[in-house]
């Protein structure tokens, strides 16, 4: 059996300070403006679960409040989806650390075909006693297979 020994990761700057982190994403101005996200809320739109343990992991690692996080399946999702790439881990771990005095984070998990995306991007509009202040959608995919889909292959 092979020793495993764990060595110190030396990490950038960006990834050990929260500070620094947004400095270096020019986020400065919008705190000394007293920007902070205060009250607002977000809705994501994601193709991908996360885990709550990370978010809260992350928070507390950094000294940043925990974001209250709701999911909402979209078309027809009944289950929230699985955390297999940590793109919407990253996404709430990012928009906590940018703008920690949310009022809440709304995510709209659906399947990754545009038809189903385009739907998620309405819904959050229609949730009643939740509309957001900002929707943000983070996806994308390989140019080539976007390519394809234009030409009407998977639309």
């Amino acid at each position: 059996m092979q020793k495993v020994i764990k060595k110190p990761v030396s990490l950038p700057a960006y990834i050990r300070d929260i500070d620094a982190a947004r400095t270096a994403y020019g986020f400065d101005p919008l705190y000394t403006g007293g920007l902070d996200g205060a009250g607002e809320r977000v809705a994501l739109i994601e193709i991908n679960g996360f885990k709550s343990a990370d978010i809260k992991a992350f928070a507390t690692c950094f000294g940043l409040p925990v974001p209250k996080v709701a999911r909402y399946g979209v078309g027809g999702i009944k289950k929230p989806l699985p955390a297999v790439s940590g793109e919407t881990t990253l996404d709430l771990e990012i928009l906590d650390a940018a703008a920690p005095g949310l009022k809440g984070v709304d995510v709209y998990e659906s399947r990754p075909l545009a038809v189903d995306v385009l739907h998620a991007l309405t819904v959050p509009l229609t949730n009643r006693g939740r509309k957001p202040d900002v929707i943000s959608a983070s996806l994308g995919s390989c140019e080539a297979d976007a390519k394809d889909a234009i030409r009407g292959k998977n639309i």
